[in-house]
């Protein structure tokens, strides 16, 4: 697309041209060389060249209007888009401010301000946010990864909770780590396994596409909540107690490296979650193992450790174990579960277990 100086060029190039076809034509019409009957068929061939021109040069001289116009609209534009990022500016730096004081309507204050230049809807060419949102994420990404831990419903951070699980724009990532005070991965208890601070739980938090737990204790049901989608929670030597554990609910994947698993619902699960990892009173009842990953399910189970809690009563069902009318499924064809779980038998309203002695079925 040519710059509207080229077309105002082009238009005052054709008026001067049609100046001069007027001078032409004045002159050649009336040089005294014509009889009177020929002059009106002359007037009438020059006045139709002249509509012509006057015809493209009017044409050409809308064409600029129109290109002058909307040169105009979008310096108009560029004006706004400026003073509107001066003004989400200020709104960013308003807001981490508010954050930084002790009272907490100021820290609410700061966190609404944030929301809103995160609520911001304006986007570049590829439809992502371009304007300060991805920083105003970040800032409350950091917030509550430094202050989760007092979290109660009655201070800031529980409208910091709330605000999180509020829709956001898939488009922005933010992701934090949390880590337990005092875990270190070489950290043992007395049977070798990863040992988490079991007084510090998790709270699964909306608002960003990447979570990393080190430690603690996590429950993964309470994600429903989160709305967009891609997001990417991972679990590190933490300890995951009675969940339905899969490694993709709709929307969100999981990952779990060298956790411990209690009272566990295992639905689905890559090997590489379960490798180094911990089991405790878990059932593997049509559990689906996924494959494409680094270690294959037979080496994945060996390097896992499967625990039974002795220290409970006879009417809990200690042990890992699943249903032998639906046991897990493996698309490499693995089926060598009682290698490494316990097959039961549900008889009557009761789970059963085979007695390695007399073969019969007894309650669990």
């Amino acid at each position: 697309m040519r710059e509207p100086r080229w077309w105002f060029s082009l238009s005052l190039t054709l008026l001067c041209f049609l100046l001069v076809f007027l001078l032409f034509s004045t002159w050649y019409v009336f040089d005294g060389s014509t009889l009177p009957t020929g002059v009106k068929d002359k007037v009438d061939t020059l006045w139709r060249i002249g509509a012509g021109l006057i015809a493209l040069i009017t044409f050409i001289t809308v064409i600029w209007r129109g290109m002058m116009t909307d040169q105009q609209t979008r310096e108009q534009r560029r004006q706004n888009d400026a003073n509107d990022d001066a003004a989400y500016a200020s709104l960013l730096v308003e807001g981490t401010k508010l954050l930084g004081e002790e009272s907490d309507h100021h820290k609410r204050a700061g966190v609404a301000i944030l929301l809103r230049v995160i609520d911001d809807p304006s986007c570049d060419k590829n439809g992502r946010p371009d304007r300060l949102q991805q920083q105003a994420l970040d800032i409350l990404a950091s917030e509550w990864a430094q202050n989760y831990k007092l979290f109660n419903l009655e201070n800031y951070t529980s409208f910091l909770y709330r605000a999180l699980f509020s829709k956001r724009k898939p488009s922005l990532f933010a992701s934090f780590d949390l880590k337990c005070s005092d875990i270190h991965p070489k950290d043992k208890d007395e049977m070798g396994r990863a040992k988490p601070k079991h007084d510090e739980r998790w709270m699964i938090s909306g608002g960003f596409k990447k979570q990393t737990y080190l430690g603690g204790v996590g429950l993964i049901d309470p994600v429903e909540g989160i709305l967009f989608k891609g997001i990417i929670i991972e679990f590190k030597y933490t300890e995951i107690v009675d969940s339905n554990v899969t490694n993709y609910k709709p929307g969100i994947k999981f990952k779990f490296n060298r956790c411990i698993f209690v009272d566990c619902n295992i639905e689905k699960i890559t090997p590489d979650d379960v490798a180094f990892s911990t089991f405790i009173c878990c059932n593997f009842t049509g559990c689906e193992f996924a494959e494409d990953t680094f270690f294959d399910i037979e080496d994945a189970l060996e390097t896992a450790t499967f625990l039974n809690d002795e220290t409970r009563s006879l009417f809990d069902t200690p042990g890992n174990w699943y249903d032998l009318d639906n046991p897990p499924k493996a698309r490499d064809g693995f089926s060598e579960w009682d290698t490494f779980l316990e097959p039961r038998k549900r008889i009557g309203k009761r789970w059963c277990r085979k007695d390695p002695t007399s073969q019969e079925w007894k309650p669990a």
